[in-house]
């Protein structure tokens, strides 16, 4: 399929030798789902390479990039497994002219400013205080283990700009793993 300078090709099979990493990107798709919707606390103890016990103490990252509605996305999520601490999240809309990456939002633990989390929302925007709110209630309540992603899903904005969590859920919603 061609989309405008990005060539790709339709998902349809996963194959590969013995032991060449097939059920463990099926697992991290799962992980990144069950992530999304329930928070690291519910996959965090055994999310990490067991190969090395001290890996359980080093951060994981699941990063994906996907096409919905027109568009391509890049979402990620850096995380303590151990600990079950959420430290970064990230979801960027992708160019298909050039392949450059706007981040349409970069979440920290302990950011507070909508400026730096939101770069492209704008004061003018009418959910830009209902953001300030969620963004609040996250650093406050949410103690690092949910998504913010999951937060705005949650969330029903009228804000043409805020598309992005619409279009995230259905994509999210759309692979169909054993959970």
């Amino acid at each position: 399929i061609s989309l405008g300078n990005i060539n790709v090709l339709r998902f349809a099979a996963i194959y590969g030798a013995n032991a060449s990493g097939k059920s463990n990107l099926v697992q991290a798709m799962n992980i990144l789902k069950l992530l999304v919707y329930k928070g690291i606390t519910e996959v965090s103890k055994n999310v990490y390479c067991r190969c090395n016990e001290e890996n359980k103490n080093k951060e994981s990252s699941i990063e994906c990039i996907f096409f919905i509605n027109g568009s391509f996305y890049a979402f990620g999520i850096k995380f303590l497994a151990n600990a079950g601490i959420l430290l970064e999240e990230w979801l960027s809309k992708i160019s298909q002219t050039n392949s450059k990456e706007k981040k349409i939002y970069y979440y920290r633990k302990n950011e507070n400013d909508l400026k730096n989390i939101f770069p492209l929302i704008y004061k003018n925007s009418e959910d830009f205080h209902r953001l300030e709110t969620y963004v609040f209630d996250q650093n406050q309540f949410e103690t690092y283990t949910s998504t913010f992603i999951h937060s705005l899903i949650k969330k029903k904005f009228t804000d043409e700009k805020m598309i992005f969590v619409t279009d995230f859920e259905k994509w999210i919603d759309s692979f169909d793993i054993n959970m």
